[in-house]
């Protein structure tokens, strides 16, 4: 009896330790997501060294160099170096653009006794020293007055005059090239509406916020017939791309208080019109999974997009059949949090298989539809199949309850919709690559 209380205890402190150990690795993870959050980088690559598809905003970057101006010419710059000093390496800046107006400002030299250089029989024009400049007119408010003359002609009692221009505020004093500063002011560039009135404020005009809504609302109005052109081609498309983004606005039932929207995100994703993509935005009141039903009622074709359930329904349709895709992004980011959080070994190995796959994505980029097929089916398939040997076997091994497990069996559950790009040439593995619509917005 004694010893079968013991080895009751013993199991119940094996079990407790278990028990203690997934704790302490769910602990660990959640504090690692934490600090990354608040302090870590926003990327994702284990080391410099790895092949990454997320490098979206690299180009971005250099754009800093074009804020460096330099303080003297070259030439300046070597007559007044000291003695002994290093001279700092030129920092290298991007040409001004040519598609940009040039104003030539032309600056005469001063001589002595000579009014004008470019008259005088003395001297000879023997060639320019150029210095280009960028220079910026402030958005400048001015008031355009249409004057539509009417004329009575003698003999008779016909009276003309000419037809005033359609407005799209029909009444309105605000032009199409306001409306269009506005809108792009709001939406691209982020400037809240009380922004934007304080900008007219400066230059002595009145546009309060509400007529600023009022118009940003009629020129949603006016622009519905080309959202609908634009959504039936994109649903005339084979390859979608799908996610939702939450958008915190006033709830105009409840002062003071905020309402949580959603704008879902339609983009084509064909390899083939990748210089062409179209992308919609779709604002909804809620992450039901009835708006993206309703948005692609008549699509047909496959369809990207994360493991949300608000999807699911799309794809046991009989009717204009969705066939869905897995975004290899999102399965990966499984695992990177499981390594960034303790430098799991079964993460690092998954993690390191993903990026072959990666390898040979970028590798197959610029490759015609035929060549990347072949490509994938040769390299792909053989360690995606491998991939799901080990994950299998993980499976059986790791605690259901852990985070390891998790990460694995997401993976798994979803593995037939994560294999379908490697059996085709026009289909992408991941859509972080377009993301940054996303992001653009959020700003």
């Amino acid at each position: 009896m004694k010893n079968t209380d013991k080895s009751m205890s013993f199991d119940a402190i094996l079990a407790e330790n278990e028990a203690l150990k997934i704790l302490v690795e769910k602990l660990t993870f959640e504090l690692a997501r934490f600090k990354r959050h608040y302090f870590g980088s926003k990327t994702e690559a284990m080391n410099p060294d790895q092949l990454s598809l997320f490098e979206e905003t690299k180009d971005e970057d250099l754009g800093a160099i074009d804020q460096l101006q330099d303080q003297h010419d070259s030439s300046t710059d070597s007559d007044q170096q000291s003695p002994g000093k290093k001279r700092s390496k030129a920092v290298a800046r991007h040409p001004l653009p040519d598609h940009l107006k040039r104003v030539e400002i032309v600056h005469l030299p001063k001589v002595d006794g000579v009014e004008d250089i470019t008259q005088s029989d003395d001297w000879v024009h023997i060639g320019d020293d150029v210095k280009e400049v960028l220079d910026i007119i402030p958005a400048q408010f001015f008031v355009n007055r249409h004057i539509y003359p009417k004329y009575a002609n003698r003999h008779t009692d016909e009276i003309v005059c000419a037809l005033r221009a359609s407005a799209l505020i029909d009444g309105g004093y605000a032009s199409s090239n306001l409306l269009s500063w506005v809108v792009t002011s709001k939406f691209l560039d982020h400037l809240p509406l009380y922004r934007i009135e304080q900008i007219a404020v400066r230059e002595g005009v009145t546009l309060s916020r509400s007529t600023l809504a009022d118009w940003i609302g009629r020129v949603g109005t006016a622009l519905s017939p080309l959202f609908n052109v634009l959504q039936e081609q994109l649903l005339n498309t084979t390859l979608l791309h799908a996610d939702e983004t939450p958008v915190d606005q006033l709830d105009p039932k409840t002062p003071g208080k905020n309402h949580k929207s959603y704008l879902w995100v339609y983009r084509t994703g064909s390899f083939q019109s990748e210089s062409s993509a179209l992308v919609l935005f779709d604002y909804q009141t809620s992450r039901s999974g009835e708006h993206p039903r309703a948005f692609l009622k008549d699509f047909t074709g496959h369809l990207m997009v994360d493991d949300y359930s608000g999807y699911k329904m799309l794809f046991k349709r009989h009717e204009n059949p969705i066939i869905e895709l897995g975004c290899w992004a999102h399965a990966r980011r499984k695992f990177f949090e499981l390594y960034d959080a303790s430098k799991n070994t079964m993460a690092k190995e998954v993690l390191d298989r993903i990026a072959q796959l990666y390898q040979i994505e970028s590798k197959t980029k610029t490759m015609t539809m035929d060549e990347r097929e072949r490509i994938r089916k040769a390299e792909a398939i053989p360690i995606l199949d491998a991939l799901y040997a080990y994950l299998m076997h993980q499976s059986h091994i790791l605690a259901p309850s852990s985070n390891s497990a998790k990460a694995v069996n997401y993976t798994l559950k979803r593995w037939s919709s994560l294999m379908r790009y490697a059996s085709s040439g026009d289909l992408h593995s991941s859509h972080s690559a377009w993301q940054k619509e996303l992001v653009i917005y959020r700003l």
